[in-house]
């Protein structure tokens, strides 16, 4: 690298480093992103079979193929929330299709997850109840 060359590289380097813009902090800010991302169309998928189950609305259809008509309601929502929503739109356009959350056993892993939460909070609930009655 010439000198002529390395001395505005140097005065950009200063200028990064004096407003806090380093590598790392931009690969950090990059992770944050995406880290983010992820827990907003896991957030999604997650409240998509929420609010199936609790309407009782199936989430598979006959044919969950790419080319079907009927995809399941699971798939249908999901299409629709992502023409409104750029992240998810993005991420069922765009993600490898085993990296998209949307396999029947990772509905079926996030129904026993989302179970296991609402015994987690009755339990809690009893427990701190019964404490309540014992002091008494």
């Amino acid at each position: 690298m010439a000198h002529v060359e390395a001395v505005p590289t140097l005065e950009e380097y200063k200028a990064n480093i004096q407003h806090g813009t380093t590598i790392t902090r931009s690969l950090d800010k990059i992770g944050e992103n995406v880290t983010n991302e992820n827990r907003h169309y896991v957030k999604t998928i997650a409240e998509i079979i929420l609010l199936c189950a609790r309407h009782e609305i199936a989430l598979r259809g006959h044919d969950e193929t790419r080319e079907s008509l009927n995809p399941g309601n699971f798939r249908s929502l999901l299409t629709f929330i992502g023409n409104h929503d750029q992240i998810v739109g993005k991420r069922i356009k765009e993600d490898p299709q085993n990296a998209k959350y949307t396999s029947p056993e990772i509905q079926n892993e996030l129904l026993g997850v989302m179970g296991d939460m609402v015994l987690q909070t009755i339990s809690n609930e009893v427990q701190r109840r019964y404490l309540l009655v014992a002091r008494r």
